[in-house]
């Protein structure tokens, strides 16, 4: 299991006083770009489907429940518009798009929610030599940006995904302390009634449980039952009477679909990902068909082709950087899995990218496989990549620095490339 290092005195301040001495500067800087996205950016640029999310709201000026066929977002669970419309009840008017602004604001509450927590999770598991390191990535993610103040039930769901990870970990290093597992499967079934998403968690703490079951997990087993019983229970419940899940499949374009070959699943097209964001049909057509590289690129910019010249220069630096990432989580685990596997990590990394390609096999269209669905998973890979990078730099010291360049690169050209938007 993941060692902590909340509480590890062998650590000594020396190690790492001076970079995460910066850290409440860099928090600083993340929330003034954010604060910046939120007064520039209108609330339906680059916002996915944004105005059918308001159309539900819409539809509940008057009425607490609609039906899946009453609009295209319409099938999901209403916790998250019914907090909308509590919040927004005097305020919120649809006549003008600038009174969706305090629907950005929410969002941008709930991510930050996410971040805190998210960071609670990097503090917990990751080395303080590296953690500094830890945290500007997580936060310099372009696409974390546009998620902050995007309008939809995802950042409520970040934000409940965010406090049920932190609590799996906390769990991981006291398998025998009922508390933290108890409130991951309560937090994971509040996410459940916010987006469907949220059942990866169930099969999450279910393997964990199973995992440690032989020792003192056992006792654990009924009140997690029947919470998840409680929770997918209810969520099926409002999708039957809703009039079904995934009814939206429908409404997508024939020109969305694409292959599902087996090539598209085992192979990353790196010239393509590299080649992102491009105008070039053909490359653009590889991009869609290939889920690996349509996931990578969609972690990082996302499926917009940014107008700004220095983000389109920049995006791909940070592509290729994320390959080499991927090596060195690829390294950490095959070394963690000989001594100390991480695995409320692995779990969660396999959960989600199993999910997510079953997604794509089901629904056949090229968003099916967007890395903004298991978004929440960024905060897992990025204790794998620091963990990764403990092993490959004890074992290799040379490339130390050559390893943390790439962290700062990667962070920079995050930094520019949201605020050259």
């Amino acid at each position: 299991m993941p060692h902590s290092f909340a509480k590890d005195s062998s650590i000594k301040a020396s190690d790492c006083e001076f970079p995460n001495s910066f850290g409440p500067l860099l928090f600083l800087i993340w929330a003034g770009t954010v604060v910046r996205c939120l007064l520039i950016t209108l609330p339906f640029e680059r916002t996915y489907d944004a105005v059918e999310h308001v159309n539900y709201l819409l539809l509940l000026q008057n009425k607490w429940f609609v039906f899946s066929s009453e609009c295209f977002q319409c099938y999901h669970p209403p916790l998250y518009y019914w907090l909308c419309k509590g919040f927004l009840f005097f305020q919120f008017q649809p006549d003008s798009v600038m009174h969706l602004k305090p629907i950005q604001a929410l969002s941008a509450a709930y991510y930050a929610a996410f971040v805190y927590f998210g960071n609670k999770s990097l503090t917990a598991t990751v080395s303080p030599q590296w953690l500094f390191e830890a945290r500007l990535i997580f936060l310099a993610v372009p696409m974390g940006f546009v998620h902050a103040i995007r309008i939809g039930n995802d950042s409520l769901y970040y934000a409940l995904a965010a406090i049920v990870t932190y609590h799996l970990y906390k769990w991981s290093f006291r398998p025998c302390g009922p508390r933290q597992i108890l409130a991951a499967t309560f937090f994971a079934g509040v996410a459940v009634l916010v987006k469907g998403n949220a059942i990866i968690f169930f099969s999450v703490i279910g393997t964990l449980l199973a995992i440690h079951s032989f020792k003192c997990c056992t006792r654990y087993l009924l009140p997690c039952a029947l919470v998840f019983s409680a929770s997918v229970g209810t969520y099926v419940s409002l999708s039957l009477l809703k009039g079904g899940a995934l009814t939206n499949s429908a409404g997508l374009g024939v020109g969305m679909r694409v292959s599902n070959a087996v090539k598209h699943f085992t192979l990353i097209d790196i010239t393509a990902l590299l080649s992102y964001p491009t105008q070039n049909e053909q490359i653009l057509i590889r991009w869609k068909e290939n889920f690996w590289t349509h996931l990578i690129s969609t972690a990082v910019g996302g499926e917009f082709f940014f107008s700004s010249i220095l983000a389109s220069f920049l995006i791909p630096i940070m592509l290729a950087i994320v390959l080499i990432w991927l090596v060195i989580i690829t390294f950490g685990l095959l070394s963690l899995l000989k001594n100390e596997p991480d695995l409320v990590s692995t779990t969660l990394f396999v959960a989600s990218i199993a999910a997510l390609v079953a997604h794509r096999l089901m629904l056949p269209f090229w968003c099916s496989g967007d890395f903004r669905y298991i978004w929440p998973v960024i905060i897992p890979l990025t204790v794998l990549l620091m963990r990764g990078t403990e092993c490959l730099t004890t074992k290799y010291k040379a490339v130390t620095c050559g390893v943390r360049a790439t962290f700062y690169i990667f962070s920079i050209c995050g930094f520019i490339t949201v605020w050259s938007l």
